[in-house]
């Protein structure tokens, strides 16, 4: 067999794309469950779906929430006009609670301090007619 000369990094470049490849779909699929700081510096609006329907937004609305501090200022906003309500419920051990509701585009601007200590929670928006729930979100870093 012939050696052809930088086959070898050639063929090494290649797995290594294809494994980099690999790991951004893995992130981009992960991605929709993750919001606001989540271990950055920065925060992203987060689509809240109920029931496969985009039923509103939750975001950010002070750049001093990503700076470990445990208080989280954040603004729910319900964009789907159906006369419903959508609420954002937090999840930190041994606490659930209601921290904001909208019931429209304006929006809710709400505060929520951590309450273990360990600045990650989880939320959830709810229909406050239905009670129905969304996907759980992991917030962290906040």
């Amino acid at each position: 067999m012939k050696r052809v000369p930088g086959s070898k990094l050639r063929a090494s470049v290649a797995a290594l794309a294809l494994t980099a490849g690999g790991i951004v779909a893995v992130q981009a699929i992960a991605a929709p469950a993750q919001a606001g700081c989540y271990e950055s510096n920065y925060g992203s609006p987060v689509q809240v779906y109920v029931g496969g329907v985009k039923r509103g937004v939750e975001q950010l609305r002070s750049p001093e929430t990503c700076n470990r501090n445990g208080v989280y200022y954040g603004k729910i906003s319900d964009t789907y006009t159906d006369g419903s309500c959508l609420a954002v419920r937090y999840y930190d051990p041994a606490y659930v609670g209601t921290q904001g509701t909208s019931c429209d585009s304006a929006g809710y601007n709400y505060t929520f301090w951590d309450q273990n200590g360990n600045v990650w929670a989880d939320f959830r928006g709810q229909l406050t007619a239905t009670g129905a729930l969304s996907t759980n979100y992991y917030n962290g870093a906040y």
